[in-house]
């Protein structure tokens, strides 16, 4: 009896060491060991060569690996199933290898790359071509192919070399480094949707949110303008809703309280900050200079808005900053780190929580309540009348304001 007869009328026992791959290239072919309850135990060979699945049984193992080498050997190669091609299936697979000889490209590339076209497309082939022409016509060029960190790099140079402060590159740094880890890619490959997912993904509020979208927004921007995108690709990215609540604000004796918790170098920012309504970031910038004859000028390049304004110096402030005036030099001698640190030190030795920002919206808010006027209060803070009106009017009432503004030591 032969072997395959004896395969289909005995099931198959297979021994735990089989089958046996034979490798070429990326082909590989099994051979299986069957070993019937009665009778030999043959061998037999998974030879897909013609497309489909036949088992070839031969009785030795030797003249079974010799045959499956054999067989990889030839599939690895193309040199099986051409034979199964039609005359005129023959001629069109000639006409595509034709067609693709300029691109360089293997014929089961460019059908892949086909197929998956289409899909893209909906299925519907006879768009490919419009597309493909659509395309050319917008991005005429070949893009750089600069990484998202490299182009990173740049921006930040570009800012540092234009002037750009130490807090803002901090920030702006911050977060770009973020977004780089998640995106170790070409930054023409990073297209709106995957930066829709990268932010629907951050663990942060509204805000953040709208502040890693602003960033992202001038990171592309940048790379537009240099050419390493099509696009902007955060253009159309949804900014969601930032709802104001009150804004936070000192007490008079909680201002005290820092006062009095306060180093010696970090009093005129503090005081600046509470009784003037500078920014962090403009006190930061600002030189003993710039306090002069009652007022405070922050100019242009040191304000964030880009306008100059100048602000009237209180009683009270006075009082506060002049023992520590210098000529020259920084009203905050130190850079942006220490200041962080240094600002949560005084308020834990107060025995408060620094509150971001506070110290401009308590000056806002005492400041519209003692004289009543959104316009001038707007100069000051660099802001809108109509900002000025939704955020701070009638946050505390006049009898505060008072207290707030004789502040001038810490008792």
């Amino acid at each position: 009896m032969k072997a395959s007869q004896t395969a289909r009328k005995h099931p198959r026992l297979r021994n735990s060491k089989w089958p046996r791959v034979v490798t070429a290239g990326s082909v590989k072919v099994k051979i299986y060991r069957i070993s019937p309850k009665e009778g030999t135990p043959f061998y037999q060979i998974a030879d897909y060569s013609l497309g489909r699945r036949r088992l070839r049984s031969v009785a030795s193992e030797t003249s079974a690996l010799d045959q499956a080498r054999q067989l990889a050997a030839k599939m690895a190669r193309g040199e099986v199933g051409a034979a199964q091609l039609t005359h005129q299936q023959a001629a069109s697979y000639a006409r595509a290898i034709d067609s693709l000889e300029t691109t360089g490209d293997p014929i089961e590339l460019a059908a892949a790359r086909y197929a998956e076209a289409v899909s893209q497309l909906g299925g519907q082939s006879s768009l490919l071509l419009h597309a493909v022409r659509d395309y050319v016509r917008r991005h005429p060029t070949r893009l750089s192919e600069k990484s998202v960190t490299e182009v990173i790099g740049e921006l930040l140079e570009v800012k540092k070399t234009r002037g750009s402060s130490e807090r803002y590159l901090q920030d702006l740094g911050s977060r770009l480094k973020r977004f780089a880890g998640a995106f170790q890619t070409p930054i023409s490959n990073v297209v709106r949707a995957d930066i829709q997912s990268w932010l629907d993904s951050l663990p942060v509020g509204p805000q953040s949110y709208r502040n890693y979208r602003r960033v992202l927004h001038t990171f592309f921007e940048f790379s537009l303008a240099r050419q390493y995108v099509f696009d902007n690709p955060v253009e159309g990215i949804e900014q969601p809703l930032v709802r104001q609540g009150d804004k936070a604000i000192y007490t008079p004796a909680e201002m005290r309280g820092l006062i009095k918790a306060s180093t010696e170098d970090f009093l005129p920012f503090l005081a600046i900050g509470g009784f003037a309504g500078l920014r962090s970031n403009e006190i930061e910038r600002l030189q003993w200079e710039d306090i002069r004859d009652g007022f405070i000028t922050i100019s242009a390049g040191k304000a964030k808005t880009g306008s100059r304004r100048i602000v009237p110096i209180q009683e009270n402030l006075a009082n506060l900053i002049l023992p520590h005036a210098r000529k020259i030099g920084k009203v905050w001698p130190g850079n942006h780190n220490k200041l962080s640190n240094t600002l949560k030190k005084v308020a834990s030795k107060a025995g408060l929580k620094w509150k971001p920002n506070a110290l401009r919206h308590s000056y806002a808010s005492y400041r519209l309540a003692l004289i009543k006027n959104e316009a001038q209060v707007a100069h000051e803070l660099g802001n809108s009348a109509a900002i000025v009106h939704r955020h701070y009017k009638e946050l505390v009432n006049q009898q505060s304001a008072s207290d707030w503004f004789s502040i001038s030591s810490s008792t």
